[in-house]
Protein backbone atom coordinates (compact mmCIF):
# COMPACT_ATOMS: atom_id res chain seq x y z
CA UNK A 1 0.00 0.00 0.00
CA UNK A 2 1.22 3.69 -0.89
CA UNK A 3 0.64 5.64 2.17
CA UNK A 4 0.77 9.44 2.12
CA UNK A 5 1.13 11.98 4.48
CA UNK A 6 -1.20 14.84 4.80
CA UNK A 7 0.50 18.14 5.95
CA UNK A 8 -1.69 20.76 8.14
CA UNK A 9 -0.17 23.36 8.06
CA UNK A 10 -2.37 26.65 10.17
CA UNK A 11 -1.32 30.65 10.45
CA UNK A 12 -3.25 31.39 13.80
CA UNK A 13 -2.31 35.42 13.49
CA UNK A 14 -0.74 35.39 16.58
CA UNK A 15 1.57 34.07 18.63
CA UNK A 16 0.36 30.32 19.70
CA UNK A 17 -1.77 30.17 22.69
CA UNK A 18 -3.23 27.78 25.06
CA UNK A 19 -6.26 27.69 22.92
CA UNK A 20 -4.54 27.45 19.62
CA UNK A 21 -3.14 24.09 21.41
CA UNK A 22 -6.58 22.85 22.38
CA UNK A 23 -7.90 23.54 18.86
CA UNK A 24 -4.80 21.62 17.38
CA UNK A 25 -5.95 18.73 19.96
CA UNK A 26 -9.26 18.45 18.88
CA UNK A 27 -8.38 18.65 15.22
CA UNK A 28 -5.97 15.47 15.79
CA UNK A 29 -9.06 13.29 17.70
CA UNK A 30 -11.31 14.41 15.26
CA UNK A 31 -9.39 13.26 12.46
CA UNK A 32 -8.54 9.70 14.23
CA UNK A 33 -11.67 9.62 15.62
CA UNK A 34 -13.57 9.73 11.69
CA UNK A 35 -11.09 7.21 10.80
CA UNK A 36 -9.22 10.22 8.43
CA UNK A 37 -6.02 8.85 9.30
CA UNK A 38 -3.12 8.70 11.62
CA UNK A 39 -1.76 11.61 13.46
CA UNK A 40 2.37 10.58 13.74
CA UNK A 41 2.91 14.44 14.62
CA UNK A 42 1.71 17.52 15.98
CA UNK A 43 4.23 20.65 16.22
CA UNK A 44 4.04 24.28 16.45
CA UNK A 45 5.81 27.72 15.71
CA UNK A 46 5.78 31.38 16.72
CA UNK A 47 2.16 31.66 14.64
CA UNK A 48 1.36 28.58 13.36
CA UNK A 49 0.33 25.00 14.60
CA UNK A 50 1.03 21.59 12.50
CA UNK A 51 0.14 18.79 12.33
CA UNK A 52 1.10 15.19 10.26
CA UNK A 53 -1.29 12.51 9.38
CA UNK A 54 -0.38 8.72 7.49
CA UNK A 55 -2.96 8.11 5.48
CA UNK A 56 -3.82 5.16 3.20
CA UNK A 57 -5.93 6.78 0.82
CA UNK A 58 -6.25 10.35 -0.33
CA UNK A 59 -9.83 9.61 -1.36
CA UNK A 60 -12.07 12.06 0.29
CA UNK A 61 -9.72 12.46 3.05
CA UNK A 62 -8.68 16.32 1.95
CA UNK A 63 -12.45 17.28 1.78
CA UNK A 64 -12.74 16.11 5.40
CA UNK A 65 -10.25 17.64 6.64
CA UNK A 66 -11.45 20.98 5.46
CA UNK A 67 -14.77 20.65 6.64
CA UNK A 68 -12.73 19.96 9.96
CA UNK A 69 -10.96 23.10 9.80
CA UNK A 70 -13.81 25.23 8.64
CA UNK A 71 -16.45 23.89 11.90
CA UNK A 72 -12.91 25.15 13.91
CA UNK A 73 -13.02 28.32 12.59
CA UNK A 74 -10.02 28.16 10.72
CA UNK A 75 -11.81 29.63 7.21
CA UNK A 76 -8.87 30.42 5.21
CA UNK A 77 -5.89 30.38 7.13
CA UNK A 78 -4.48 26.45 6.18
CA UNK A 79 -2.59 24.80 3.93
CA UNK A 80 -2.79 21.54 3.39
CA UNK A 81 -0.14 19.85 1.72
CA UNK A 82 -0.22 15.78 0.21
CA UNK A 83 2.93 14.17 -0.17
CA UNK A 84 5.01 10.67 0.18
CA UNK A 85 5.41 9.35 3.77
CA UNK A 86 8.63 8.70 4.40
CA UNK A 87 9.90 5.92 6.03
Amino acid sequence: MDYKNLRILIDVGHKVNENDLNLRYTLADTIEARGIGYVWDEGMGENYIEINVELDSIAGKVEEVESILQSLGFSSTYKIIIGDLEN
